[in-house]
């Protein structure tokens, strides 16, 4: 995300958590003031915790965000919003087309989306699949299909419940 985005995630984000009637007149009552001290909001999150701001877009419009605070290995989301029109599509945060974040709603919308981050991965960079866990044969069946190698690595988990990690890859160091 990016200061110039303000605008565009203030737009996603209200059109998102604001769908009702009742809700819209809320929006549109808001002052000039209050939508820039809003946007400013976002503006404070790029500032100090520029790592947990994150856009999804869809040709070069907006089509998620998530805005969270970022303490050492403790992330605390803000705002999860995501356009009426991409829900159920899932998302991908990427970097250097290795997925630091990938999240869908069935193992189907996954598979496509990690495969079309690993696409991405510019030539002669390597690609990383990190914190598949069980459950996520999806993941492991892409991984394997692409050419990379699996390794144990990782957190072992044997108290207390992650939550279904499927189909999710989670961002390693906020685990």
């Amino acid at each position: 995300m990016r200061q110039e985005d303000a605008a565009a995630v203030y737009e996603t984000a209200s059109t998102a958590l604001f769908e009702s009637m009742e809700e819209r007149e809320i929006l549109r009552r808001r002052t000039p003031e209050q939508v820039e001290n809003r946007k400013a909001r976002y503006g404070h999150f790029l500032r100090h915790d520029p790592d947990g701001a994150w856009l999804a877009e869809d040709d070069g419009g907006v089509s998620g965000v998530a805005i969270s605070v970022v303490r050492g290995r403790v992330l605390v989301l803000s705002l999860l919003a995501v356009d009426a029109a991409h829900r159920g599509t899932g998302l991908v945060a990427e970097h250097n087309g290795s997925p630091a974040v990938l999240a869908a709603t069935e193992p189907g919308v996954a598979r496509e989306l990690l495969w079309a981050c690993l696409e991405r991965t510019p030539p002669g960079e390597k690609a990383d699949v990190d914190w598949i866990t069980g459950g996520q044969n999806w993941a492991v069946a892409v991984t394997l299909e692409a050419g990379l190698s699996l390794s144990p690595a990782g957190p072992i988990c044997t108290r207390g419940n992650l939550g279904p990690l499927a189909p999710y890859l989670p961002s390693g160091p906020f685990l």
